[in-house]
């Protein structure tokens, strides 16, 4: 979604306002009645209030509570429960990219965690493509996958170098024949 102007003030408050002039958001998301990977995990009422309690930016610590894992001074693990931040770059999206649980997955402005269509944009695949199966399964593509720009990007340096290599043994195996 489009942050609203209060969002936008805490935005420009947080990371400036050249920062936020630089910044891009990404097309709306569509309805889970079109997009069915438009859906984030159902968090329990006392994680919403968890969430709003984290500022823009922030992360477990930031919320006034501790985790009962944490609670004997334990200080690993910030990112648990963090907002994306915004003028970064994104979080590596492993197999748990939608749980906020395991890492930076928390909506930069809103109270749940990212779609799996916000990580599967983290992860450069079109819109268009869809992905089956549960909220974990589908997690679990996303997060094994390998970017889709960055895979274009390998397979055109590595088609390249074949086809100068091919070049090559072809002139050999021409030079060998004379």
């Amino acid at each position: 979604s489009t942050p609203t102007v209060s969002i936008v003030k805490k935005i420009k408050k947080i990371i400036g306002e050249e920062s936020f002039s630089s910044l891009q958001f990404g097309s709306e998301l569509q309805a889970v009645s079109i997009d069915e990977n438009s859906v984030h995990m159902t968090h329990r009422d006392y994680m919403i209030n968890r969430f709003s309690k984290t500022p823009i930016h922030g992360s477990r610590e930031d919320s006034g509570e501790t985790l009962p894992c944490h609670s004997n001074g334990y200080k690993g693990h910030k990112d648990v429960y963090g907002r994306i931040f915004l003028n970064k770059p994104g979080p590596t999206m492993t197999t748990g990219c939608m749980n906020p649980s395991k890492g930076r997955f928390l909506h930069p402005w809103e109270n749940h965690g990212i779609t799996i269509r916000h990580t599967a944009r983290f992860q450069t695949f079109p819109d268009s493509f869809k992905f089956s199966g549960g909220l974990i399964s589908q997690a679990r593509q996303i997060g094994n996958a390998v970017p889709v720009e960055l895979g274009k990007a390998l397979l055109k340096n590595v088609v390249k170098m074949l086809q100068q290599n091919s070049g090559d043994v072809n002139q050999k195996l021409m030079s060998s024949n004379k």
